[in-house]
């Protein structure tokens, strides 16, 4: 890849001129650094009116800082470009000491100071295409809203924005600065800088008003759905400063949540307590409005290529002793550490996630992450792994309980990545019927809704027929597993070699199925030290993998068949079907060609 420094963008010697010459971004580096223009721009910074300071600008030469252009610098004229973006603050306070912040920034290419002297520059990788100049905009906009507490100027949303040349010799440049991501905040964190820039258009935080701000961005945040927690969480890193605590944020935030149906953020009065209506349970807006109010949230990223994507409740199904638990820990490890798991994608960075294990004791699972129990794994911190106390004897009180003890420490650790090993640990009954399927998933449903988690559930799938490939009719228990759930993929032996294993998409909303019978991914089990997990093969075809029954198997399966249904004729053919270790349609057949 072509380094950012030998770019080329246009440069314009006046700012209204139509004609351009080319210059590396390398070049105006060094011309910035050099202070090639530092006696036009002492005579800008010496001036005190700001009008005939913004004339005297017009003479110092400018750059399409994100690209060359032909002629005017509209976006149909962009010829290339650059890979790069502006970022403007006029006015900074302490700008010294944000100028050693954003230094330490990992996404500043470049900070040095304005032509004025009273402001900044920052240039910041972005990907080289016209088409997503804005979008990346607004995520760098309410990036720096959320981390900085300063709004940049919208005017570099333009992709032909002019940036006059400036003179500081102590420019910071740093060509291994990351590029940022579009989706470099949260969904959560994205809606509360939302909420910052609605309140921010009529009011100002300062001292006198500071409670009615607070109150009033709160009331912002209930309506566009984040939960409480997370509204305390983001208020007090960003409204605490002296005389102004922790405590009083907080009431703000408890009124505002208690109050918000009654406080109209419109006409900034109360509501008529007697004509409140409760919020409706349906939500209606037109299919345009639909995509519109979708193009403010944040895309979801990969946690697992497309298995599984950040919001979704996914569903791991497979047999007993195929591996579930050594994917899902090793899926859980590359959440906490932020790498990807060779032959996966990975997209959400470095973060908390929640595993409860209902299945290995300590010992079991320092055996399988030991060189035989020496030499641990050194997992990160962000692996926060759970399971059940023993001491606890109340099992009448156990499913209330774990639900409310999980929801807890969700809130304390701040976690959005949970993992559930497996689902029937949830339940103090079976999950094979939808009486008792239907609950649990909606108590899981209510969490992920609650918190903006993403969640992967573990399930088993009974004895299955090894010739036969995977489909959602192998979950244990009820469709409505199924049904709740946003994603599904399945795990198979293979028959071809024991230690080898496919992993197969079953349902999918976020994609397109890309692992389906013909495209399964292919791994084998391995402990090469002291980490047990998946290694990445290849790709293959399910077929491939499953077992051939012989001559003499299938008329073993016939006769159980016939068995089963002599010993009990009541017995429905799904009945029949599970004992048999079959599917329903090959109990009918054999039944139908006995007759």
């Amino acid at each position: 890849m072509e380094s950012i420094f030998k770019q080329e963008v246009s440069l314009y010697s006046k700012v209204n001129s139509l004609s351009n010459t080319t210059l590396t971004i390398e070049k105006m580096f060094e011309l910035i650094r050099l202070e090639s223009f530092k006696e036009e721009v002492d005579q800008i910074r010496a001036e005190k009116d700001k009008g005939k300071r913004d004339e005297l600008k017009k003479s110092l030469p400018a750059v399409t800082i994100s690209g060359l252009f032909y002629g005017r610098r509209l976006k149909q004229n962009l010829i290339k470009h650059s890979g790069l973006i502006q970022v403007d603050l006029d006015k900074v306070l302490n700008k010294n000491l944000l100028k050693k912040q954003l230094i330490q920034d990992q996404f500043s290419l470049s900070v040095f100071d304005s032509p004025s002297g009273e402001g900044l520059k920052i240039l910041i990788k972005i990907p080289p295409d016209k088409q997503v100049h804005e979008k990346y905009f607004i995520a760098i906009e309410r990036y720096y809203l959320l981390h900085y507490k300063i709004q940049i100027d919208k005017s570099c949303k333009d992709i032909g924005r002019l940036m006059f040349l400036s003179s500081d010799k102590g420019i910071y440049i740093n060509e291994r600065s990351k590029e940022i991501d579009v989706n470099v905040l949260s969904e959560s964190e994205f809606l509360f800088t939302s909420a910052i820039q609605k309140i921010t258009n009529k009011n100002e935080f300062k001292k006198g008003s500071r409670n009615d701000f607070v109150f009033k961005v709160a009331c912002e945040c209930n309506r566009l759905g984040i939960n409480e927690v997370l509204c305390i969480t983001y208020c007090k890193n960003y409204f605490v400063e002296i005389g102004f605590d922790g405590a009083e944020i907080l009431n703000c935030i408890k009124s505002a949540y208690k109050k918000t149906e009654e406080y109209d953020l419109n006409t900034e009065k109360p509501k008529n307590l007697k004509n409140l209506k409760s919020v409706n349970l349906l939500h209606l807006r037109t299919a345009r409005k639909t995509i519109e109010d979708a193009k403010t949230k944040p895309i979801p990223k990969m946690l697992f290529s497309e298995f599984w994507h950040e919001g979704e409740i996914c569903i791991l199904f497979a047999d007993t002793n195929v591996g579930k638990s050594i994917l899902a820990v090793q899926i859980a490890n590359s959440i906490s550490t932020g790498d990807s798991i060779e032959g996966f994608i990975y997209e959400a960075g470095k973060q908390k996630v929640y595993y409860l294990d209902f299945e290995l004791s300590d010992k079991q699972f320092q055996k399988r992450y030991s060189n035989n129990y020496e030499s641990d794994y050194p997992f990160d911190d962000n692996f926060l792994r759970v399971n059940i106390n023993p001491d606890f004897t109340d099992f009448r009180a156990f499913e209330d309980q774990l639900f409310d003890e999980l929801e807890k420490t969700i809130i304390e650790f701040s976690v959005k990545y949970l993992i559930v090993d497996n689902i029937t640990y949830l339940k103090t009954q079976s999950t094979e019927t939808a009486k008792d399927a239907l609950p649990l998933m909606r108590r899981l449903k209510e969490l992920q809704m609650k918190y903006s988690l993403s969640i992967l559930i573990l399930a088993h799938t009974p004895k299955r027929d090894l010739s036969r490939q995977i489909t959602v009719n192998d979950l244990a228990g009820s469709r409505q597993l199924a049904n709740f759930a946003d994603s599904m993929f399945t795990i198979g032996i293979s028959c071809k070699e024991s230690s080898h294993r496919y992993i197969k998409q079953i349902k999918v909303r976020a994609t397109e199925n890309v692992y389906h019978t013909e495209n399964v991914i292919v791994c084998s089990i391995q402990n090469p030290f002291n980490f047990l997990g998946f290694q990445f093969i290849g790709f293959g075809d399910e077929r491939e993998h499953l077992k051939h029954l012989s001559e003499s198997d299938k008329m073993e399966l016939e006769q159980n068949i016939l068995s089963i249904k002599k010993s009990n004729p009541l017995l429905t053919l799904r009945d029949i079907a599970k004992q048999a270790n079959t599917n329903a349609m090959k109990v009918k057949r054999v039944l139908d060609k006995d007759l």
